[in-house]
């Protein structure tokens, strides 16, 4: 079934106007927002992960933060990009000789295995340039560690309120 309602009412509302949902209507049915909030909660976490993936994946790999119409927002130094000669504010336009995209960038983070560089074309200021960034290590993540010196949190949040029967 097509439901509108998700253009005009956010999810929050799912939750705030809980009780009045639960009651339900057959009116304007397509129009209102169901209690989706479990189904769309998800997809909002989904789509967090994807774009943690994409700033992990150039950050912990070149060195390089991107705004979402691809311009460099930070360089770490000493990083391969910094190395490389990149700044915040470059706008990148390609990749390996493509359109620049999220994807593009890491298909090349990936496939810097095997040719061993990243290739930029960076629009810096009203002058073209082409970068070649060193690396060849490929698409790399942060992890996360526990710090054994301190309290377990998260095993205490995940803990079952009861025992078991």
């Amino acid at each position: 079934m097509h439901t509108e309602g998700r253009r005009w009412r956010p999810l929050e509302d799912t939750a705030i106007a809980n009780h009045i949902l639960r009651e339900g209507s057959r009116n304007w049915g397509g129009l209102r927002r169901s209690q989706d909030y479990y189904l769309e909660g998800a997809l909002l976490w989904l789509e967090a992960g994807q774009s943690y993936k994409f700033v992990a994946a150039a950050s912990d790999s070149l060195g390089l933060a991107f705004r979402e119409d691809g311009t460099t927002s930070d360089v770490v130094p000493g990083m391969a990009a910094d190395k490389a000669g990149l700044a915040p504010g470059m706008k990148v336009e390609g990749v390996n000789g493509r359109k620049f995209s999220r994807e593009r960038l890491q298909d090349a983070i990936a496939d810097s295995v095997t040719k061993r560089q990243v290739e930029f074309l960076v629009l810096d200021g009203d002058t073209y340039r082409t970068f070649v960034v060193q690396y060849a290590d490929g698409l790399k993540y942060r992890e996360l560690t526990r710090d054994p010196n301190k309290p377990d949190l998260l095993m205490n949040i995940l803990k079952p309120a009861a025992g078991a029967p």
